[in-house]
Parts: C-alpha cells; sequence; structure tokens
C-alpha cells in the first residue's frame, strides 16, 4: 500500500486515533516494583491505589469520549442540514422585516401567538409584554363564577397573545428560530475548536500528575524536576505496566512537573 493511499492531504495518517489501550497492573507487578524501590508497606499500598485510581478515571474518561465521539458522528449531517436551513430561514427574516406578516394568513398568526407565554413574548420582543389589567381579570373570573388559576388567565388573555402574533408574528418566529440555531452554532464551533481529538498524550500526563501529586507520600519528597531523579525512575516502572509506550517519558514528567510548580505558584492553596 502506498503512502499516499494510507494518509491524507496532510501526509498525516487519516486513521482515527485510538483512546489509549490501558491495562491495570497485577498485585504481583506492584509488589516487585516495591520491592526494586524499597518502599515499606505504606508507600507501596499508595503507590498501588494512586496508580488504580487514576486508571478508572481514565477509562471512565475514555468511555464517555468514545460515546461523544460516536454521536458526533451519526449527527454530523443531520446537523449540518438544519443548521444550514435555518440559517437560511433567518438571513431571509432579517433582510425582509415584515414580509411575514404580509404572507402568513391571520389564522396561523393568532395560533403562533397562542403558543408563546407572555414572558417568551417579552424575550423575543426585548420589552415587557405582560398585560397591566388586572382588574378586568378579576372582573371576568367574577362574573364567569371562576377560580383564579393558570387556566383560567390563559383564556381570558388568549386575545392579547393572539394580537401579538398578528402583529410581531415576525419576530416571534424570528425568536424560536434562533433558539433553536444558538445549540448548533455551539456545536459547530465546538466541533472547529477541536483540531483532531484530545492533545498528544494526554492520558499519559495525567497519570504522571496524579503520581506526582502522591509522591510525598511514596518517595518521601516533592519531586525535583529533573529527569535522573528517582520520581522520574518510578514512572518509567510505572507507566509502561500501565500499557503506556516507554518512550519519552522522561521529558514527560519534566514537563508535567514544571506545569504544576507553575500552577502551585500561580495559586498556592490549591
Amino acid at each position: 500500500m502506498s503512502r499516499d493511499s494510507r494518509a491524507g492531504k496532510s501526509g498525516r495518517s487519516s486513521k482515527k486515533r485510538k483512546p489509549q489501550p490501558l491495562k491495570i497492573p497485577t498485585s504481583e507487578e506492584l509488589r516487585v516494583l516495591a520491592i526494586d524501590f524499597e518502599l515499606a508497606s505504606g508507600p507501596a499500598a499508595v503507590l498501588e491505589f494512586v496508580t488504580k485510581n487514576a486508571l478508572a478515571d481514565l477509562r471512565t474518561y475514555q468511555r464517555a469520549r468514545s460515546r461523544k465521539t460516536r454521536w458526533d458522528e451519526q449527527f454530523a449531517e443531520p446537523i449540518d442540514g438544519l443548521h444550514k436551513l435555518v440559517g437560511e430561514l433567518i438571513s431571509f427574516l432579517v433582510a425582509s422585516p415584515g414580509v411575514l406578516k404580509e404572507i402568513l394568513p391571520a389564522p396561523a398568526g393568532e395560533k403562533l401567538g397562542e403558543l408563546y407565554s407572555f414572558t417568551g413574548i417579552g424575550k423575543a420582543l426585548d420589552r415587557d409584554a405582560f398585560p397591566h389589567d388586572g382588574k378586568s381579570l378579576r372582573s371576568y373570573l367574577r362574573k364567569s363564577a371562576q377560580q383564579f388559576d393558570i387556566a383560567s388567565a390563559e383564556t381570558f388573555y388568549a386575545r392579547d397573545r393572539e394580537d401579538y402574533g398578528l402583529l410581531q408574528g415576525d419576530r416571534l418566529l424570528l425568536y424560536v428560530l434562533r433558539v433553536i440555531h444558538e445549540p448548533l452554532q455551539g456545536w459547530f464551533a465546538a466541533k472547529a475548536a477541536n483540531k483532531g481529538g484530545r492533545p498528544a498524550n494526554a492520558e499519559r500526563r495525567f497519570m504522571i500528575e496524579r503520581l506526582a501529586e502522591a509522591a510525598p507520600s511514596i518517595l518521601g519528597s516533592e519531586p525535583p524536576i529533573s529527569v535522573g531523579s528517582p520520581f522520574v525512575a518510578l514512572c518509567e516502572r510505572v507507566l509502561p505496566l500501565c500499557g503506556f509506550a516507554e518512550d519519552g517519558i522522561d521529558k514527560a514528567v519534566v514537563s508535567v512537573l514544571t506545569r504544576l510548580r507553575a500552577r502551585r505558584a500561580a495559586d498556592p492553596e490549591r
């Protein structure tokens, strides 16, 4: 198979990157590691707990991400079509104010207003739309021998909402379309910001960070930013047991520790 048939235009493989195949170290593997590092039972127990707990968190993250990826793939085409159609309709209504009132039959406008609450009408028109004739409502309820409730109030004010639909139907419809369009826009923005999935080796960095936070309880001191430190040696043994590649662990450890130090300096209470 030629290189061109395996790679996209950028020269990189077009095959999607699969989640890191993680595995939980056996108790025997961790026991041997603890002996090699001369860890007492307490630090050895901390190492085992932190390692397995971090792996559990990573597996949960991988499952959630896998579900999200499948959802995006399944609905990408329908969302694309809906986003385009709704966007075009919004653009048309904005560019042609009042046209809907001219072409929409009066009963349709009335029904559109009836669908709205006064709160929704106010949001669509950006002003207070609540009726201010409470005395009329009380008089209506008295004469019709009705109790005050939502249904009776809606019946009394039905004509007012219908009038809003007749007079402002285009703006009411435009508001509904924008409510629908906004999350579609957000989906496209998030997709555009995703430059190919999670950053490279993010899961490995997460594991190193968890081990670094527990290092004082495992090795007895804060890990120094040095490729020759015992903490780097520990990571070079633990991470391969968890399924991570051996290459570049020392440099990854230095990068994670540098970032942790900067974070703590910026927020000493962390």
